[in-house]
């Protein structure tokens, strides 16, 4: 169905161009729009480039640990995640405590706040027997349909009492080449559709415990399902991963035969590094630096 709304994977695409393509996209340098906006099956972005009148298509998507790991997300996890990480009582001088709660963790239908409860006395009494080794622990849980909950932990001695941390995530059974499948599934017929002289499939990794490298190789293994796949030029990855409530950080590499061939990173919006071919571009403590096979820029002068 056609979208109005402003998106975060929009800022995404937009930030991308300011830098892709020695920044020919950015800014006025192209023309954007979105035909998904409009019409049914529609690529994310198609892009003009006013220096010559390539066209440039977009298709971005989530690769999720395990489909529905989005949904579980939103519905099942979010809530318990945000109280234990609101409650400093739970967090302990000196350590940093993780938990790792398992997927569908507060059942529809079931009492979420007194689940919550349980899982926040049990931690209380028992976070600092956790070892430094990450092990499954039952939680006695009376408002849960189970009775209890099983929790992935460890605990780490930090030797500052100053510092203490307690941090929440998710644990389950990996199940990367589903999802990718599913996203080849969904996006490469829009690209194959799309009137373009280049198109381009952006897949974004914002789990830690999804690899940029596993995407990659279940890529390559699903291409020869997928005869689509031949129109597609380039396959980025959108790397949003942090530990944080803020998504600040952005990292895109494109590989090539099992090789980063170009990187580039964000955070808050703002050009951190660029690299090619394993060689460093730009810093934002260096700035530009020299690119062997290219002319050094003068003082002040982007090699763009």
């Amino acid at each position: 169905m056609p979208t109005t709304r402003i998106r975060a994977e929009d800022k995404l695409i937009d930030l991308f161009l300011t830098v892709y393509d020695d920044c020919s996209w950015a800014g006025q340098l192209s023309v954007k729009v979105s035909p998904e906006r409009t019409i049914d099956g529609g690529v994310e972005m198609l892009a003009t480039r006013a220096s010559d009148g390539q066209k440039l298509a977009i298709e971005h998507t989530l690769i999720e640990p395990f489909v529905g790991e989005k949904t579980d997300f939103h519905s099942h996890y979010q809530e318990l995640a945000r109280q234990l990480k609101a409650d400093e009582s739970l967090q302990v001088p000196g350590f940093s405590i993780a938990v790792e709660a398992p997927v569908n963790v507060l059942p529809y239908g079931s009492d979420w706040q007194g689940i919550i409860n349980d899982v926040r006395l049990w931690l209380r009494v028992e976070s600092l027997s956790f070892a430094a080794e990450k092990a499954l622990r039952e939680c006695p849980c009376r408002h849960h349909p189970d009775g209890k909950l099983t929790f992935q932990v460890s605990t780490t001695r930090l030797g500052d009492p100053s510092k203490k941390f307690l941090i929440v995530q998710r644990y389950g059974e990996l199940r990367v080449g589903e999802s990718v499948e599913k996203a080849l599934r969904n996006k490469l017929r829009k690209l194959a559709r799309a009137e373009a002289d280049k198109r381009l499939l952006i897949l974004e990794r914002d789990q830690p415990w999804v690899h940029p490298k596993q995407i990659c190789e279940e890529v390559e293994q699903l291409r020869p399902q997928f005869s689509d796949m031949a129109v597609v030029d380039e396959i980025w990855i959108a790397d949003t991963t942090t530990f944080g409530e803020e998504k600040n950080y952005l990292c895109f590499t494109n590989r090539e035969d099992g090789a980063t061939e170009e990187a580039f990173s964000f955070y808050k919006g703002k050009l951190q590094s660029l690299a090619r071919r394993g060689l460093t571009v730009y810093t934002t403590s260096q700035g530009w630096w020299y690119e062997p096979g290219r002319a050094a820029p003068e003082s002040g002068q982007a090699i763009f």
